[in-house]
């Protein structure tokens, strides 16, 4: 896949593959997870993602919250970064995009203006989302390529209902 987003020289405006998750999907076997000394932070990344996919733990990321999660990334598409591609599964979120922000800054109004409409949704208070966000920079095509395709391939694995799937669920493209 050619992708006009990759830069060629600012590090910090390097494409960026994030994901985060709800506060709830945190248990003690994903903590053995994070915690496994001797493995490398990508077989970390790999299993943490893979135990993520099949947990209903902190699964809030369904019905209007995904149409509302939809609006936000889209709606900041251009402002904050350029969005490439996202997923939103159950109890987490993959990102794909070139940053026209500080990355810590774009987090924190993603997580903060989601976590206020989600909270009024769920008619509850208080954290949404786990502090942290796992993030890594796209360092050439062929890593771009697998990631993106992984993005687009990710809720397939799940068997979530394919309208679902082709609404939200899946590859944000659109012609630019």
């Amino acid at each position: 896949m050619k992708n006009k987003y990759l830069p060629y020289t600012d590090v910090s405006n390097h494409c960026k593959f994030i994901t985060f998750r709800t506060v709830e999907s945190e248990d003690s076997t994903l903590h053995e997870i994070l915690n496994q000394k001797n493995i490398s932070d990508k077989m970390k990344q790999y299993q943490v993602d893979t135990y993520l996919d099949g947990s209903n733990k902190g699964a809030y990321l369904n019905d209007d919250i995904l149409q509302l999660l939809h609006n936000l990334l889209k709606s900041q598409d251009m402002i904050l970064y350029d969005l490439v591609a996202y997923t939103i599964m159950p109890n987490h979120i993959h990102l794909l995009i070139v940053p026209k922000k500080n990355l810590s800054f774009i987090m924190e109004t993603i997580k903060s203006i989601s976590k206020t409409e989600i909270n009024k949704i769920l008619k509850r208070k208080g954290q949404f989302w786990e502090d942290n966000y796992h993030t890594k920079n796209v360092k050439n095509e062929n890593q771009l390529d697998l990631i993106y395709k992984y993005i687009k391939n990710n809720s397939l694995k799940l068997n979530i209902n394919k309208d679902l799937s082709s609404r939200f669920y899946g590859i944000y493209e659109e012609n630019r």
